[in-house]
């Protein structure tokens, strides 16, 4: 029997190994802090999200395709860097929050975001709802990468008193947290792009520049 019930599928961007790897650090050292290990336990790599939309099982082929077609528009709206299989370089600017829930490093916004996630609402919102409570339209989009998330009120409090005694001041990014022990990029290269199911995160497709 077709299963017609609305899943939440996203377009992500990742990053190189030796961002990835740091990133996974910092993400280890607060779920050691808070106790919340929702990311790691449920294999969620480090990521920035893009877009997030509805979708039924039967519709998946089609959201595939729309995807490809994402992929393959996406280089006329980056300056990438060139010869390089960097599809291009994005800066972080400081640790932020939402609603006193989730921690995250934030990229500095720039047009090769911004731009991407323009095009990527055109081609996908004529065909799908956008999900995740349309908080990533483009008119209320904030890029983030999770560092903890699904956090209770003490537990955030917990990942806060951690930044600040690391040395993390009204957010800014150091170069060494936690005595040296884990170490903040400033700046990765985003190499792919992936379609992966939301709940439970299940990676459907990635696709890597070159």
């Amino acid at each position: 029997m077709e299963n017609l019930q609305n899943q939440t599928y996203a377009v992500t961007l990742y990053f190189d190994s030796d961002t990835t790897s740091k990133i996974k650090g910092l993400v280890s050292e607060f779920s050691h802090v808070t106790g919340s290990d929702f990311l790691i336990k449920n294999n969620v790599p480090p990521h920035v999200t893009l877009g997030a939309f509805h979708c039924t099982q039967s519709e998946v082929p089609h959201l595939k395709k729309l995807f490809h077609d994402f992929y393959e528009r996406s280089f006329d709206f980056v300056n990438s860097v060139k010869d390089s299989k960097c599809f291009f370089k994005m800066d972080f600017s400081s640790i932020d929050s939402f609603l006193d829930k989730v921690i995250f490093l934030k990229p500095e916004m720039n047009e090769n975001l911004r731009s991407l996630n323009r095009c990527l609402h055109d081609i996908m919102l004529p065909h799908f709802e956008s999900g995740d409570n349309r908080n990533y339209i483009p008119e209320r989009w904030c890029a983030h990468v999770a560092l903890a998330v699904k956090l209770s009120h003490e537990q955030f409090e917990k990942g806060m008193s951690f930044l600040k005694e690391c040395g993390v001041l009204n957010g800014a990014v150091p170069e060494v947290m936690s005595g040296g022990s884990v170490i903040l990029p400033h700046s990765a290269d985003v190499v792919s792009m992936g379609l992966a199911l939301c709940h439970p995160f299940t990676e459907l497709e990635r696709i890597y520049y070159e």
